[in-house]
């Protein structure tokens, strides 16, 4: 659920007039809230660690930010990937410790997730369209 709601967020970051790189720029930094996540839930952390992910940060926001675009709306909703997608990651780590050997099956039922919640948010959004007359949904539903 939170790699869905960490995709749908940048779905919606970019629908909201976001570039690109912007977009791709906040999702990196999942790297910094995970190390957050970690020291929340008692691991300790080295100086290294904190370190690493803050030059894979700036060297991202290096990459991705140079094009001197203003923020948009969909800037806000870019801001809930990394959250999202840190808790993703942080959780599944967790939950690879419980359960080693596991990471095909759990990868699996992760991906089933992620096409049930945005697919079938999709199938109702494009049912609504159609059934108001809109005309992607409609043309949607007919294919």
């Amino acid at each position: 659920a939170w790699l869905s709601a960490g995709l749908l967020a940048q779905a919606m970051c970019l629908a909201g007039g976001t570039s690109a790189g912007v977009c791709s720029f906040f999702a990196s930094m999942s790297c910094i809230v995970c190390p957050f996540l970690e020291a929340w839930s008692g691991v300790r952390l080295t100086a290294q660690s904190w370190v690493a992910a803050t030059l894979a940060v700036t060297g991202t926001g290096f990459l991705c930010l140079g094009n001197g675009a203003l923020p948009t709306s969909g800037d806000l909703l870019g801001l809930l990937q990394p959250v999202l997608l840190g808790i993703y990651l942080f959780r599944t780590e967790r939950r690879m410790e419980d359960i080693p050997g596991k990471a095909m099956e759990l990868t699996a039922l992760q991906s089933l997730m992620v096409f049930l919640v945005i697919g079938g948010g999709w199938l109702l959004g494009a049912s609504a369209l159609a059934a108001t007359g809109g005309g992607a949904g409609a043309l949607v539903l007919r294919l």
